[in-house]
């Protein structure tokens, strides 16, 4: 049997996500939660007849369009227990929906899963009772490379081209700083918006990723030359992965290759803070996003033995299918209107 529960103890859950070193993300994180307000916020929890953890959730309450429903949203969740079977995983998804309406006071219209998981056919069955969904916010494929080897080690598994790269940088006189002060944070996006611009990128606002530094969820590390920032990297820390967020550069001093060493700084400070594994986020796999194959060669340098790789397309639960559909009529609309825009 399994119980569905509002859950009420970080520290437990923090030890949980820390024990699913392949699947656990920063965005299920307790301290991601912090970002929204408290009635945005729903963490969830289902534990096994010996009291344990088997599966965590935290989810966010999302308006919808000129109506009052609401719909749930999970981003790279729910997080099971690592060790249990494909059939196991469904049971205690089952349960989350058998069991939703008995400990929250609101239904929700649906529930949205920006799954972590490799898109496998067993995986698949998982999600059984959901339907695949295009509403994706987070990205849809990437690339993890293991960090719990030596320095050395990490370094010989890199392409030659990367290795000499960020000695480059070293030798031209780029330096690095980490501003978990978020100081700089101004001169840091300025540049970001230019690269996101450039590389077809989308930001949240300005104040999301301000607060989330502030909270210290989120880092901040930087390239100087001649005492002007000139690339810096957004980036979680949080164990058993670190993630590369967002990187900008001034495109102006690319000669100098400030990335490659902004990259390299982040691997070994995610080294210190007990991370297995370095994220690099989202990846052009099988070219389904040409407009980032220049960032994702730059990516795949950082290990030549690893593979990009397909995440599970986003699964949703419907419960109210005029709502759902409604609200899948608007995405269609946005679509439509930043197509447009942008010709």
């Amino acid at each position: 049997m399994y119980h569905l529960e509002i859950a009420n103890n970080q520290e437990k859950w923090t030890t949980f996500l820390g024990g699913q070193t392949e699947t656990a993300s920063f965005l299920q994180a307790w301290g991601w939660g912090e970002s929204r307000p408290t009635d945005e916020v729903l963490r969830l929890q289902i534990t096994n007849d010996k009291k344990e953890i088997v599966l965590v959730c935290l989810l966010f309450w999302e308006k919808i369009l000129k109506i009052k429903s609401r719909y749930l949203y999970a981003p790279f969740g729910p997080v099971w227990k690592e060790s249990l079977t494909s059939k196991e995983k469904q049971e205690i998804l089952t349960c989350l929906f058998d069991n939703l309406a008995k400990i929250t006071k609101e239904t929700p219209a649906f529930i949205i899963f920006d799954s972590n998981l490799i898109n496998t056919e067993e995986n698949k069955k998982i999600f059984k009772g959901c339907t695949p969904t295009p509403l994706r916010l987070q990205v849809g494929a990437s690339f993890i490379i293991p960090i719990d080897k030596g320095e050395e080690e990490i370094l010989a598994k890199m392409h030659s081209k990367t290795r000499y790269n960020l000695r480059l940088a070293e030798k031209k006189g780029v330096e690095i700083l980490w501003d978990d002060q978020g100081k700089r944070f101004d001169e840091w996006f300025k540049i970001m918006e230019s690269t996101a611009k450039r590389n077809k990128i989308r930001l949240l606002s300005k104040n999301h990723y301000k607060k989330l530094l502030d909270k210290k969820i989120l880092h901040l590390i930087f390239a100087k030359f001649d005492k002007k920032i000139i690339a810096g990297n957004l980036v979680s820390l949080v164990p058993p992965t670190a993630v590369y967020v967002h990187g900008g550069l001034d495109y102006q001093y690319h000669n100098l290759m400030a990335p490659f060493l902004l990259q390299w700084h982040s691997i070994l400070e995610a080294k210190k803070s007990g991370c297995l594994n370095f994220d690099f986020w989202g990846v052009n796999h099988q070219g389904q996003h040409p407009q980032w194959e220049g960032i994702t060669r730059f990516k795949l340098g950082f290990n030549t033995e690893k593979n990009s790789f397909a995440y599970l397309a986003s699964q949703v639960k419907i419960f109210n299918k005029k709502i759902y559909y409604y609200n899948l009529f608007l995405h269609y609309l946005r679509q439509v209107k930043k197509f447009v825009l942008t010709r």
